[in-house]
């Protein structure tokens, strides 16, 4: 599917350095792509002035919060197909060819690539293949929103994305998990496909990357939670794996490094906290009430 389809969105908040960074490893784009950044209401006007120095477009918001970002990026967009990354990563040339390309088939409605961390490693083993998602329960090991890309239309079809979930929220992850699994629930088809890869630039460390799991937790819990409750008979599933996975962290404990434990009872923490304010929160359909 040619990139002319589709509009890169890149939704930030009071991070230009690294806004700068990605927005020029971008400029190879120019020309074959629109790209649209949302600016998730900096309290700065670096945000703005780094992406008018690129001449790319520019959405500011007055709300803070990344699924709103998502949201109202999704909305403005007027292609068919609209892609995501961080403000965070890098791209390159290469990037958004293989994450259009699983598009041609109709009936898929979200792609989602690798995520690298800087340094990129290099390859071992046998090569990672495309994979095909088709049950809910496989959105929870699709991809991340750091590289996804998304039928506009099927997006707009199963009422956005949860602006409860994401960052800037207390529930400050799983917003992509989650619209993972509304997808495949809805009967459209995903993809994982490794040949598109950005490179994660920003990786946090000690008591940041703790916060970070938990946050996550919290936002998978919430949507595990909502699952159960709007489809018990699918959540199910998705709770089994997510137990399953919780008591292996947990079993390892003592195995662990000290930073190691951190995060892995952080991620416990955040998921029965999560789960708990999910089962409370009133719900809209799909979403959780704003």
């Amino acid at each position: 599917m040619p990139d002319s389809t589709c509009t890169v969105l890149v939704c930030t908040r009071d991070r230009p350095q690294m806004l700068e960074r990605l927005l020029t490893s971008m400029d190879a784009l120019r020309g074959r792509v629109d790209v649209l950044v949302v600016d998730s209401a900096s309290t700065t006007a670096r945000t703005r002035e780094v992406v008018e120095a690129h001449g790319f477009g520019y959405l500011r918001l007055e709300r803070p919060g990344l699924s709103v970002a998502r949201n109202a990026g999704v909305r403005a967009a007027t292609t068919e197909l609209v892609a995501f990354t961080d403000d965070d990563c890098i791209v390159d040339a290469g990037w958004l060819g293989p994450l259009l390309a699983p598009f041609a088939d109709p009936r898929v409605g979200v792609v989602t690539g690798a995520m690298v961390d800087e340094p990129r490693p290099p390859l071992t083993g046998p090569p990672v293949v495309q994979r095909r998602a088709r049950r809910t329960v496989q959105g929870l090991d699709l991809g991340s929103g750091a590289n996804m890309a998304f039928r506009r239309a099927a997006v707009l079809e199963v009422g956005g994305f949860d602006e409860r979930l994401g960052a800037g929220t207390p529930l400050a992850g799983a917003e992509d998990l989650d619209m993972f699994c509304r997808l495949l629930h809805a009967g459209w088809s995903g993809v994982r496909e490794p040949a598109s890869a950005v490179v994660h630039a920003h990786v946090r460390l000690g008591r940041d990357h703790v916060d970070l799991i938990g946050g996550y937790a919290r936002g998978s819990g919430a949507q595990l939670a909502k699952a159960l409750r709007v489809a018990p008979a699918v959540g199910a599933p998705m709770a089994l794996v997510t137990a399953r996975r919780l008591a292996l962290r947990l079993v390892r404990l003592p195995r662990l490094s000290r930073a190691e434990r951190a995060a892995a009872l952080a991620h416990a923490r955040g998921l029965v906290v999560g789960l708990l304010r999910g089962l409370a929160l009133p719900l809209d359909g799909g979403v959780f009430q704003p």
